[in-house]
């Protein structure tokens, strides 16, 4: 079930290292950026998707890859990393040729409780998030505790009707799959 010939697939390497720069972006976008609508966050899922799909287009022509060896080592992966693939690939035709990858944000958050008699409250808690302060010190006037809501937005592909996936892990579960295709490729 091996490729043809064992050759070296630089150009298809090149890609996959083009993938996993942009998964790195998009985790410092879901990181960094708390809007719903996260241009950056969108751009980079963009380019990871394009990238993706050029690994195995690119390996195609590189390794002279038929449409036949391609089809049978993807039969011998599990249900689950055939679904995968074709899904990540439907969502980037869907990016390249329609209106864009079919993903949602929810919005969630972590609650932080500080103590200012105990430990400072830092400027960049207070910043990104809704702040509620518990009762005074009678003594200091400072309360004895503050809590901040600090808001997180996730972004989800949409699968099926009602179904949503997490679209860091599911290209991160992407870019495993695409690299057995280039071990398998290389021969």
């Amino acid at each position: 079930m091996k490729a043809k010939k064992a050759k070296r697939t630089p150009n298809a390497c090149r890609k996959m290292g083009e993938a996993q720069f942009f998964l790195e972006q998009l985790h410092k976008n879901a990181a960094r950026d708390r809007s719903k609508k996260s241009r950056a966050f969108h751009y980079n899922l963009s380019a990871f998707l394009g990238a993706a799909k050029s690994v195995v287009d690119v390996a195609f022509k590189e390794m002279g890859i038929k449409t036949t060896e391609y089809i049978s080592w993807k039969s011998s992966l599990d249900e689950q990393e055939r679904d995968l693939l074709d899904f990540m690939f439907d969502q980037r035709r869907t990016e390249v040729h329609f209106k864009g990858a079919k993903v949602i944000s929810k919005e969630s958050g972590i609650a932080k409780t500080f103590y200012p008699h105990v430990q400072p409250l830092s400027l960049d808690a207070l910043l990104q998030g809704s702040v509620q302060k518990g009762p005074k010190n009678k003594t200091t006037g400072l309360p004895l505790w503050i809590r901040v809501w600090i808001p997180k937005t996730e972004y989800h592909f949409v699968k099926g009707q009602a179904e949503t996936k997490p679209v860091l892990s599911m290209c991160a579960e992407c870019l495993t799959v695409l690299e057995k295709f280039l071990s398998w490729a290389k021969g």
